[in-house]
């Protein structure tokens, strides 16, 4: 069950993203007995804003500090960061975004990444029809990451709704395939 919901829009905005009033959610539940604390956000999309990115996902951290009382932290959605070599500077800043949020001793983990180190996982990629209009590169943009210090540990990671849908008007779902995890209920 959900105990509580609080929704918060972001302070650093593009004017482009104040008309999409982007933000985050943080959604606190239970589940067997374990108080668990979710983000799900959508960071802003032009390429070029990286540092933007990068403030917003540690003004999320910060948020999420004052308010997780030592529960386990996901942080999930579209961070429009590139899990590629040519990144969008936002993957390899996890670790150090979460030292400056406040986290000492904890990391931002890349669920899909931990599990599937050498697989591209693509969540935005050309061969989507509602995504090919963009005219972008393939590449992730599309994370479960968990705030730990090891104590959980997915037991598996992988893209879904990346298969056609030929009922549909368009033949995907979304312009964005999924990123599903799984974790042990005992963690």
């Amino acid at each position: 069950p959900i105990a509580a919901t609080q929704y918060y829009g972001f302070r650093n905005q593009t004017t482009q993203d104040k008309n999409y009033r982007r933000g985050y959610m943080i959604v606190f539940t239970k589940l067997l007995g374990k108080n668990i604390a979710f983000v799900n956000t959508h960071l802003t999309y032009r390429m070029q804003d990286k540092k933007l990115r990068q403030a917003q996902l540690k003004e999320i951290l910060r948020k999420a500090r004052t308010q997780r009382r030592g529960r386990p932290l996901f942080v999930v959605g579209d961070l429009n960061a590139a899990s590629t070599k040519e990144d969008s500077g936002l993957v390899p800043a996890f670790k150090s975004i979460a030292k400056l949020a406040g986290f000492t001793n904890m990391a931002l983990v890349d669920t899909y990444r931990l599990l599937n180190p050498f697989e591209a996982g693509h969540t935005w990629s050309d061969s989507n029809d509602l995504a090919l209009l963009e005219k972008e590169p393939s590449r992730r943009t599309d994370f479960i990451l968990i705030l730990q210090n090891g104590q959980f540990q997915p037991l598996g990671s992988q893209v879904v709704l990346d298969e056609p849908w030929y009922e549909l008007p368009y033949r995907y779902l979304s312009d964005h395939y999924g990123v599903y995890s799984e974790f042990p209920l005992n963690s």
